[in-house]
C-alpha cells in the first residue's frame, strides 16, 4: 500500500482509530496540527505533531497535550498491516474549510469553484440591476 509523503511543515489530521475516519458523530476522534519533526519514539519513527485542534466523540475538546506522536504511515501495525492514520490537510483559500488532501481535495475545489461562479453571476446580475436603476431603466 502506498502512502502519501508527509513532511515537516505539513498540516495534518491524525485519526485515533484509523478504521473510523468520521468527521462527526461519536466515532469521530482525531487531532489536527502541524508536523514539526519525525523522531524515534517507543520503537518506531513517529510524526511529531503540534496540536491545534482536538475532536473526541464528535465534539471539539481541548487537546490533552500540545504534542502528539502517531507512527509514521507505513509502519507495521501490531495487529497486522501498515499504519495509515495521518493525512495531509489543507484549508480552502475561498471559504476557509479544512479538508484532506486526497479525493476530497478535488471535490472541495470543484464545490468552491461552483460557488464562486454562482457568486460571480449573482454579483454581475446585481451590478447590472444597479446600473439599470442608476440610469433610470427600471
Amino acid at each position: 500500500m502506498e502512502h502519501e509523503e508527509i513532511n515537516v511543515g505539513d498540516k495534518v489530521r491524525s485519526y485515533d482509530f484509523p478504521m473510523h475516519r468520521d468527521e462527526d458523530g461519536e466515532t469521530a476522534c482525531y487531532i489536527e496540527g502541524e508536523v514539526t519533526g519525525i523522531e524515534w519514539h517507543e520503537g518506531c519513527d513517529r510524526y511529531v505533531i503540534k496540536a491545534t485542534r482536538r475532536v473526541f466523540a464528535g465534539k471539539e475538546v481541548a487537546p490533552e497535550s500540545d504534542w502528539f506522536y502517531p507512527p509514521v504511515n507505513g509502519t507495521p501495525c501490531t495487529f497486522g498491516g501498515p499504519t495509515n492514520g495521518v493525512v495531509k490537510m489543507s484549508r480552502c483559500a475561498l471559504c476557509g474549510t479544512a479538508y484532506m488532501v486526497n479525493e476530497d481535495h478535488y471535490w472541495h475545489e470543484d464545490y468552491c469553484n461552483e460557488l464562486c461562479e454562482e457568486n460571480d453571476r449573482a454579483i454581475s446580475k446585481a451590478d447590472a440591476l444597479y446600473d439599470a436603476w442608476k440610469h433610470g431603466d427600471l
